[in-house]
């Protein structure tokens, strides 16, 4: 049995063994435009349309970090999406779906990019956020880090590669449905990849990246996609 054929074997036992947990992953998207941008080691500026697995990208400005696309937790060139596009001061505009995740001065984890409001800072160049509008797009993507974070438009903009998938009413932190504090939404989705990524940069190193850059027709890769109907079956439960 190949690499490929043992990962799929065990994400389908797992699954089996998971019969309680719905089956339905929510369409709606969470990701980058095609046009916006990350440093790349390799080319520079890049347009995400344009970024591939393997890839290194800027992560860490001050300390010149660079990082290795491992998988996309979102790839779909042609599905259209509503955007929002989020204005600052510096005549940045970040086009980016409602639910992922951006770090904003003051919150100790990243945010929803819905809940930014005119008059935010964005980390980590304190970019004053002057207005925010929408437009609708083709392509998208949502490239997956080891850190889980990223810098786009100018390295200007520090992201999470994750969406939120819990709670609308939730910008921060996931709760249980008793009301208890739980885990920042991004930290909660980097441990739940670990597995994920573990195996995907393993499979870079021994040349089976193949097994990380499969997607269904939604554009998610399928540990992500059973991933997402499992945090959204916690969602729903309490602690009592």
């Amino acid at each position: 049995m190949d690499l490929k054929e043992h990962y799929e074997s065990g994400l389908k036992a797992w699954e089996e063994t998971c019969t309680d947990i719905p089956t339905h992953t929510d369409p709606n998207p969470a990701c980058f435009s095609g046009d916006t941008t990350v440093t790349t080691w390799e080319q520079g500026v890049t347009p995400m349309k344009a970024l591939k697995i393997c890839d290194k990208i800027l992560t860490n400005k001050e300390k010149q970090t660079y990082e290795n696309v491992y998988s996309f937790g979102h790839y779909h060139q042609t599905q259209k999406a509503d955007f929002l596009e989020i204005h600052t001061e510096d005549g940045l505009r970040l086009e980016v779906t409602g639910d992922h995740l951006i770090y904003v001065t003051g919150k100790a984890s990243p945010v929803r990019a819905s809940s930014i409001h005119a008059g935010d800072q964005l980390m980590p160049s304190g970019t004053t956020v002057t207005k925010i509008s929408s437009t609708a797009k083709e392509g998208l993507y949502a490239p997956l880090t080891p850190s889980g974070t990223l810098l786009v438009n100018g390295d200007m903009i520090q992201a999470s590669s994750y969406a939120a998938v819990m709670q609308d009413s939730n910008d921060e932190y996931a709760y249980f449905q008793d009301g208890t504090k739980f885990l920042s939404q991004h930290d909660g989705i980097h441990m739940f990849l670990s597995p994920y990524r573990i195996w995907c940069r393993a499979a870079l190193w021994i040349g089976g990246a193949s097994v990380c850059q499969s997607y269904n027709e939604q554009g998610l890769p399928d540990y992500v996609a059973f991933g997402i109907r499992i945090l959204q079956w916690a969602d729903q439960q309490t602690l009592s």
